[in-house]
Order: C-alpha cells, then sequence, then structure tokens
C-alpha cells in the first residue's frame, strides 16, 4: 500500500507539473503578441515532431541496423557535426531572408519531412544517414532562423521573456511528444511517422499564412528602424 500511495503522489506530481507547463504556456502565448505566437507555434511543433518521431528511430536503429553501443556513440556524433555544419551554412540563408523567413521555413519543413520518411523507410545505412542529414541540417536552419527573429521582436527585457517561453514549450513538447509517440506506435509502428510527416506539412502551410500576415511586417518594421538609428548614430 505504501508503494502505491508513493507511485499515486509521483503520478500526481507528474501530472501538476504537465498542467502548470500548459498553463504558463497557454497564458503566455495569449498574452504575447501575434507575431511571438508565431515563433512559438514553430518551436512547439518542431519539438513535437522530434519527440514523436524518436519513437520509432530508436527502434529503427536497434532492430533494423542492429545498432550496438559503438553505432549509437557514432550516430550522436554524426549528428553533432552535422548540426554544427548547418549553423555555418545557416548564416547564408538567414542574412538573405531575414526580412521574410517564410519561404526558408516552409522549405525546410518539407525537407525535414522528406528526411524524416526516407530515415523510416530505408533498409540501406548510407541512404539512412543521407536523410538524417537532410534533415539535421533543415533543422539547423530553422533553428538559426528562429533565434534571429526572437532578438528582433523586442526589447532586451521582452526576447528574455519570448526564450523562457519557448524554453517552457520545447519542455512540454519533451514531455507530451514521447507520450504521444508511444500512444501512436502501440496503435500502429507507421503511424508516427505518417503523425510528423504529416505535421511537417500542417508547419509549412501554418507558416504559408500566418507569417507575413503577423511576423513579417514587425521584422520590417525592425529593419527600418535599425536603419533609421543607424543614420542617427552618423
Amino acid at each position: 500500500e505504501e508503494g502505491g500511495s508513493k507511485g499515486s503522489r509521483g503520478m500526481a506530481q507528474v501530472f501538476a507539473s504537465v498542467w502548470g507547463a500548459v498553463k504558463e504556456v497557454g497564458e503566455l502565448a495569449v498574452a504575447a503578441p501575434a507575431s511571438a505566437r508565431c515563433v512559438l507555434f514553430l518551436r512547439f511543433s518542431l519539438s513535437m515532431g522530434f519527440h514523436v518521431f524518436y519513437t520509432v528511430m530508436s527502434v529503427i536503429l536497434r532492430e533494423r541496423f542492429k545498432f550496438g553501443p559503438g553505432d549509437w556513440s557514432n550516430y550522436f556524433a554524426f549528428i553533432g557535426f552535422v548540426y554544427a555544419t548547418s549553423q555555418v551554412m545557416s548564416k547564408y540563408f538567414v542574412n538573405r531572408t531575414a526580412n521574410d523567413p517564410t519561404r526558408l521555413i516552409m522549405g525546410c519543413a518539407v525537407l525535414m519531412g522528406v528526411g524524416r520518411y526516407l530515415s523510416s523507410v530505408t533498409s540501406s545505412l548510407p541512404v539512412f544517414y543521407a536523410s538524417v542529414t537532410l534533415t539535421i541540417l533543415a533543422l539547423g536552419i530553422i533553428n538559426n532562423s528562429i533565434n534571429t527573429t526572437v532578438t528582433r521582436l523586442g526589447g532586451r527585457e521582452k526576447v528574455g521573456g519570448l526564450m523562457g517561453v519557448l524554453d517552457t514549450a520545447e519542455k512540454l513538447a519533451g514531455v507530451v511528444g514521447p507520450t504521444l509517440g508511444g500512444f501512436l506506435y502501440s496503435y500502429d509502428p507507421f503511424a508516427p511517422v505518417l503523425a510528423v510527416c504529416s505535421g511537417y506539412l500542417l508547419i509549412s502551410a501554418g507558416v504559408s499564412w500566418a507569417f507575413p500576415r503577423f511576423l513579417v511586417p514587425v521584422l520590417v518594421e525592425s529593419a527600418a528602424e535599425a536603419k533609421k538609428a543607424e543614420k542617427k548614430a552618423e
């Protein structure tokens, strides 16, 4: 009985923390301007996609490719290298789309969907690593674009607050995503893949609708104000 009561208290604490995170993200999202909600939607969706898909990825690596301890370490080292490369590459793309990242993020979201799908269906290890490369490069570019965008949505206090909201949203996705992924996998092993790939298409569609309406005007205004400030400084 004592063990059962401890387990119940533990579950209650988990649900309480999750509910607290949900309320915090919801309240801050409602209070935030529309431009910030666009970024919040994007970050949360990407985090959810990662955590849902990982329920399948771990099975693929373990059962299809028979990964051992050495393979896992090489895999994560490879991901780190590709992500670092994406940060170098992203400077070119992000700088060129600073005032309107709509098409860049739409394209990267679609590429991530293609990469995830190929990773889930291929039996070739080289093709698998190629698909992972495509996914991580696209993800790195999106993340850099998000981080750059956040710095232009307000002063230091607003930026700090928004970064806190994004961090909370990611943590929430880290709790909800694996649970959802496990549920989908129990229904059908391929269901998480379909959900994630469909999700990337929805992200692309959502960005194409919301960004030009709510985010791009703010970025254009921010760029104009920055130019005025430069002229005054001269």
